[in-house]
């Protein structure tokens, strides 16, 4: 465990959830947000007249499906598993910081509109284009390597990410991809410098563009539903096209330590290994993709 997460930065849990109730809750979650085009406005026209670019994810508690709907989590919550997981890193005092529902869209079921709009963009978030009373579910297309911790929430400005599949992923459905040990470079901009190995379509080598390289292992998170992955918020990850018929869908909990547990935790432990800085960038830095009205900078992106 440990030694693990210290040095890759990531921890395969494996299903510690139960599965029935895990697909159980996506039915749910689908009966509320089925998935279809008229969630999205019908042309660029109408999101100019109706739409915004700024807030359109889910909240901390409002405009989020989890707590306007008053979601069931008790079976993750309170399950014995599930919280001796994210103590085992956190600490036994953890504190989680915001819980969403997350919704990986198919290209092929994105409006042509839409797909002309973010189809060069690297970190595809949908929800620009999808009308308020939906944006309480984080949609996306695809996301190109980035980092969860770039900036503080909630007063917390360190954080991991954990991951719950709410049914069974495979390789078509566009899993997690997770760059292991590349949290040790610190924050960096987006977009990160990262590069694919030429011969080895599974490592790639990242670059903090002050001199510093490492090579990491390209981590693709499959499996089936009750399995929870999590991963440290400086880490690279990201998700290619889903190329199945249905949106992927699961849950995504971002967990804090408390302050007078944190060096005593793998978590704490774990800033011991990054050579990089670990302050907050500021929003203009952070970003490299974000133009001064908030729209969005075509990039391309590195993950396939």
């Amino acid at each position: 465990m440990k030694e693990n997460f210290i040095n890759t930065g990531i921890k395969d849990f494996g299903v510690i959830l139960n599965p029935k109730k895990c697909k159980y809750l996506k039915t749910q979650i689908e009966k509320l947000r089925g998935y279809h085009k008229n969630i999205f406005y019908k042309s660029f026209k109408e999101y100019k007249k109706s739409g915004r670019i700024f807030n359109t994810s889910p909240g901390l508690k409002t405009h989020n499906l989890i707590y306007t709907h008053n979601l069931d989590l008790k079976f993750i919550d309170e399950s014995f598993k599930f919280k001796n997981a994210l103590s085992s890193i956190m600490g036994n005092e953890f504190r989680i910081i915001k819980r969403s529902v997350i919704m990986h869209v198919p290209l092929k079921l994105i409006p042509r509109w839409v797909k002309d709009k973010v189809k060069n963009i690297g970190r595809a978030n949908l929800n620009p284009w999808i009308k308020d009373e939906y944006q309480d579910v984080q949609y996306f297309s695809h996301l190109d390597f980035h980092q969860d911790m770039s900036k503080a929430i909630s007063g917390y400005d360190k954080f991991a990410t954990f991951s719950i599949n709410l049914d069974k992923v495979t390789a078509k459905d566009g899993p997690i991809q997770i760059l292991e040990n590349s949290q040790i470079l610190g924050r960096t901009f987006y977009p990160h410098f990262v590069r694919q190995s030429a011969h080895e379509d599974n490592i790639w080598y990242y670059s903090n563009l002050e001199g510093d390289h490492i090579k990491s292992k390209n981590r693709i998170v499959t499996g089936p539903a009750g399995k929870v992955c999590g991963f440290h918020g400086l880490v690279l990850h990201g998700t290619s096209f889903n190329q199945s018929s249905k949106p992927r869908v699961s849950l995504r909990y971002l967990v804090s330590s408390k302050k007078s547990q944190f060096k005593k935790t793998i978590w704490g432990k774990s800033f011991k290994k990054i050579k990089g800085s670990i302050k907050g960038l500021s929003d203009l830095h952070a970003r490299l993709d974000i133009n001064k009205d908030g729209s969005y900078k075509d990039t391309g992106m590195s993950i396939r």
